[in-house]
């Protein structure tokens, strides 16, 4: 997981100008770069803002506020939810889906909602699970019991899904 940052260079780079022409030096002072963040654990680390090593990641979307989800699978196939924090490189604590097995996708429905797809027990391919979310300020501290979030008991319904397949050939 990381961050993209900077600005593309523009599309008449290709120009030539005339000696006389001020030009800035570099050409493009805020190139793109990609800053990446740790995203599990490992047996030489045990920082609780990272993702526990137990942790499948699944899916990750933004809204339009730029706050990141990420939603992962544990050994059961129970999914949970991490935000990315307000700096970029930590993970929150996870908040289990109650009543999401295998979910395999996620959306923003609102800037507090999320809608979740998943294959059991609604089995349906017209409608997710949508959960409201706490805000970052009310999330569960690290060292905290676990917490785990209902559906909201509202259906979120799905226009089109991709069924079509991935292959690695």
């Amino acid at each position: 997981m990381g961050r993209l940052t900077g600005d593309p260079l523009p599309r008449n780079i290709d120009r030539t100008y005339s000696p006389d022409t001020f030009r800035p030096c570099p050409e493009n002072p805020t190139p793109p770069r990609l800053v990446t963040c740790p995203l599990h654990n490992t047996d030489a680390t045990d920082d609780p803002d990272l993702l526990p090593i137990d942790q499948q990641p699944i899916a990750i979307t933004s809204n339009p506020r730029g706050q990141i989800a990420l939603l992962t699978w544990g050994e059961q196939g129970q999914g949970k939810i991490f935000l990315l924090k307000s700096d970029g490189k930590h993970l929150t604590t996870p908040i289990e889906l109650q009543g999401a097995i295998y979910p395999y996708s996620l959306g923003w429905v609102s800037p507090d909602q999320l809608a979740v797809l998943v294959p059991y027990p609604i089995d349906t391919s017209e409608e997710a699970l949508v959960y409201r979310l706490p805000s970052l300020d009310a999330w569960p501290e690290q060292g905290a019991e676990p917490a785990s979030l209902y559906p909201t008991g509202n259906f979120f319904p799905v226009k089109t899904i991709f069924e079509g397949h991935y292959t690695t050939d």
